[in-house]
């Protein structure tokens, strides 16, 4: 539920100035200038040049899913899966997946999966399986030469086993060098 608030401020008595303040609004606790012009209603107008109390309608509102705000009052950035679509869906057993590593340029590479393994090395026209690694999971992958990757993940017919081949691209939009993969086994590229 929403509540609105009325807050007074002086208009400039000059035409054609403008007045610059911040606006606080309270959300669930905290303290936010950015959702100010979203949720200020202008006040009505006024006749130019006259010096005038005015008034706007601030709207409050409350801790929401919509806006990502958990209950304690901390505005949390969308998850990824909210953001982007999967590029792929694997059937995790388990909650773990096996991801098999496919290296179709010609130069090494080297990959980690964050928080398992230290930084290691796949040479160029090879593969590598991955076993057992518990979702969520995240992937970073890089070439040794600086070269710019593609990563295109495939689910395969085995149940939690996800293709991934890496090639060559010159195209920076095409840059990809993370692969995410969550616990319902939806595969986010980055």
């Amino acid at each position: 539920m929403s509540r609105t608030d009325r807050v007074s401020f002086k208009q400039p008595s000059l035409p054609g100035t403008i007045s610059i303040g911040i606006l606080l609004v309270v959300m669930g606790g905290l303290v936010t200038p950015s959702l100010a012009q979203t949720i200020c209603r202008p006040p009505t107008s006024t006749q130019p040049g006259q010096n005038s109390d005015r008034t706007a309608e601030i709207l409050t509102i409350p801790n929401s899913t919509t806006l990502n705000a958990p209950d304690s009052g901390v505005l949390q950035p969308p998850l990824p899966e909210e953001q982007m679509k999967a590029a792929a869906n694997v059937e995790l057993v388990g909650g773990k997946i096996n991801v098999m590593l496919k290296n179709n340029t010609n130069a090494p590479l080297t990959y980690q999966v964050m928080g398992h393994t230290s930084t290691r090395t796949l040479l160029g026209r090879k593969a590598v399986v991955l076993q057992d690694l518990p979702a969520p999971v995240t992937i970073n992958m890089n070439r040794n030469d600086g070269g710019l990757l593609v990563v295109t993940p495939a689910a395969s017919d085995r149940p939690g086993m996800l293709n991934v081949t890496l090639d060559g691209t010159n195209t920076l939009s095409s840059q990809q060098s993370t692969i995410s993969i969550n616990n319902v086994g939806q595969v986010l590229l980055n």
